[in-house]
């Protein structure tokens, strides 16, 4: 995976990269109804960055997994991308930094698997920002989110495998925008996370 050779940690680098898509995402009825508008405002944006959070979480009980697929593939743009300054912090080691960048297809495959790797999932993300361009079609804003869990990783012996406590906080610059149909996508995110084990 991508981490293998900048991170020296016993975990299992699958479910870091695919914890990580669920930290980096911070962040329904009929997907494309749900946030279609012709104007971007601060309340409409608010609204998305909250459904878009829980969905991209993978964690949404009251939602299918074809139903989130179908949430995230109207609501990411096509060319999106996501990317993060990871820091690791495990336990016994000094702390780790590596880079992470998705496209939308590398994000949407991790979603699942990100799911089914964490358990006892919460998550937060507050939006301390909100800049809308002058004909209301794309906004820049700013989010910090907060996220915990427990994951199975490998024991320190390397022989079998036990759960940690993963703590996750990010601070991001996105972009969102209208699509040409005024359905309200991400874009483009840009963050610095960092990712805390404690077994």
């Amino acid at each position: 995976m991508i981490f293998n050779r900048q991170v020296n940690i016993p975990y299992k680098m699958g479910r870091i990269v695919t914890l990580c898509a669920l930290i980096l995402a911070s962040a329904v009825p009929s997907a494309s109804a749900a946030h279609k508008t012709k104007k971007l405002t601060d309340a409409n944006i608010t609204a998305f960055i909250e459904e878009m959070s829980s969905m991209s979480s993978g964690h949404s009980l009251s939602h299918s997994s074809e139903q989130i697929k179908d949430f995230l593939n109207a609501h990411l743009h096509p060319n999106a991308r996501f990317k993060s300054i990871m820091q690791y912090n495990v336990p016994g080691q000094p702390p780790q930094q590596s880079a992470l960048a998705l496209d939308k297809a590398k994000f949407m495959e991790n979603i699942q698997a990100g799911a089914q790797a964490m358990e006892d999932y919460e998550s937060n993300v507050e939006i301390t920002q909100i800049n809308i361009s002058k004909d209301g079609r794309k906004a820049t804003l700013n989010t910090q989110s907060q996220e915990s869990g427990m994951m199975s990783v490998d024991d320190q012996s390397g022989s079998g495998v036990e759960k940690a406590s993963v703590v996750g906080a990010s601070l991001c610059v996105q972009i969102v925008m209208l699509s040409k149909q005024d359905i309200i996508q991400l874009y483009n995110a840009n963050c610095n996370t960092s990712i805390s084990f404690q077994q």
